[in-house]
């Protein structure tokens, strides 16, 4: 019998580490993006129909950030993973979410 690791298959990614932080809590507040993936949302409601996932340091802990924010999607599609890491500083302006 084969053992996985015998087989040559390479993953992809590794999976974001670190305990779900809702994005409330890092408004306003410097944090460093590690990684980030798009993927199609659960939640067909509003625009956006993509779900964010942000893999990030805050507070020196590893944390996952999962938002729907149509600002935030878009914006992270323009960044190629080898900008990657950067700091930021999510906002909230008139409602909407957006790095600054």
């Amino acid at each position: 019998m084969n053992l996985f690791s015998d087989l040559g298959i390479e993953i992809d990614s590794a999976p974001f580490v670190g305990d779900k932080i809702k994005i409330n809590r890092v408004l306003n507040k410097e944090i460093e993006v590690i990684d980030f993936e798009l993927n199609e949302s659960k939640f067909q409601s509003g625009k956006s129909r993509k779900c964010l996932k942000l893999q990030i340091r805050f507070e020196g802990e590893l944390r996952v950030i999962f938002t729907g924010s149509s600002l935030l999607v878009n914006a992270i599609q323009k960044v190629k993973k080898e900008m990657l890491p950067f700091k930021t500083t999510i906002v909230e302006t008139n409602g909407f979410y957006q790095f600054t």
